[in-house]
């Protein structure tokens, strides 16, 4: 599993036209297999980066942007059907332990959940670009 310091980000997208909710990570069990939190599956899809998150207590609210990879089209292939525009982003950071197949399996256990709403998306043929 490529983890840094035992946690691991889920993401979740619904709404947006979307016909059912996407669940997605960055993360692999191992041989590209999916992550099973709280009984849902997390597809491994390679995001390239994931910034904005942070929060302060000064300035503009936080708009994160989600880099995410298009090289074989599944990104623009949504965004075309769907648009995305108003879908609702959650990502919780969760332990590696807290996983269905962890050491101590709890839904219970998120470290931090964070919700955005989609309000513009680029994309070109290698990259989308979401916040």
């Amino acid at each position: 599993m490529a983890i840094i310091d035992s946690i691991i980000r889920l993401y979740e997208v619904s709404g947006g036209g979307l016909p059912s909710t996407l669940y997605f990570c960055n993360e692999e069990e191992g041989n590209d297999t999916d992550v099973l939190f709280d009984g849902k599956t997390y597809t491994p899809y390679p995001i390239q980066s994931a910034n904005g998150w942070e929060k302060t207590l000064e300035g503009a609210l936080p708009r994160p942007t989600i880099v995410l990879s298009n090289l074989f089209g599944d990104i623009s292939a949504l965004i075309s059907s769907y648009g995305l525009r108003g879908a609702t982003v959650t990502r919780r950071i969760v332990p590696i332990k807290a996983l269905d197949n962890g050491a101590v399996p709890d839904p219970t256990n998120i470290l931090r959940t964070e919700i955005y709403t989609v309000s513009r998306i680029e994309w070109n043929s290698e990259t989308a670009v979401i916040n």
